[in-house]
């Protein structure tokens, strides 16, 4: 077994192209995931031709998948539950699968998610910053503006035209 657990967004992450997730998977010798993960990657793959590829992705990174089981349900709802009751940020049911998965087999979390995720059995090895950019679209030259006198005339030749 692996002595780290994937949470979805690095996996994510690595499949968009961004090198430190993929630097993060292949540091790793036994890298594992929830099997809640490898659904919800499957999952996010909502463009066609975008599975094979995340086919190639999950046999190339080799990770060990670790089943849902009634124990592992019964503990995630649990976690769910008290946060709930706690008057705590809730938690995500994916989310608390992962958690469960991880406390149950004492592995530590990789993960960007700070908001849903805490403790010393947490790794955040990077975060993304979103970057807002401008672009100009839609671009009407100055020689195509209309004049007030070419409107007067095509609402006479309209008129005209009646």
């Amino acid at each position: 077994m692996g002595i780290v657990l994937f949470d979805t967004n690095i996996l994510i992450d690595a499949l968009n192209g961004i090198s430190e997730a993929a630097d993060e998977l292949a540091y790793w010798e036994e890298p594992a995931i929830s099997a809640m993960t490898w659904m919800e990657v499957y999952a996010g793959a909502s463009r066609p031709g975008e599975g094979p590829d995340i086919d190639q992705f999950m046999r190339n990174c080799e990770f060990h998948v670790v089943p849902i089981d009634a124990e592992l349900m019964h503990e995630a709802a649990k976690l769910v539950a008290e946060r709930r009751h706690a008057g705590s940020k809730k938690i995500a049911l994916t989310d608390a699968v992962i958690a469960a998965t991880a406390k149950m087999r004492g592995l530590v979390i990789i993960t960007r998610d700070k908001k849903d995720f805490k403790g010393a059995d947490i790794r955040i090895p990077y975060e993304l910053q979103t970057k807002i950019s401008v672009s100009v679209i839609n671009v009407n030259p100055p020689g195509d503006t209309p004049t007030a006198s070419s409107f007067r005339s095509k609402s006479k030749r309209k008129k005209s035209a009646r």
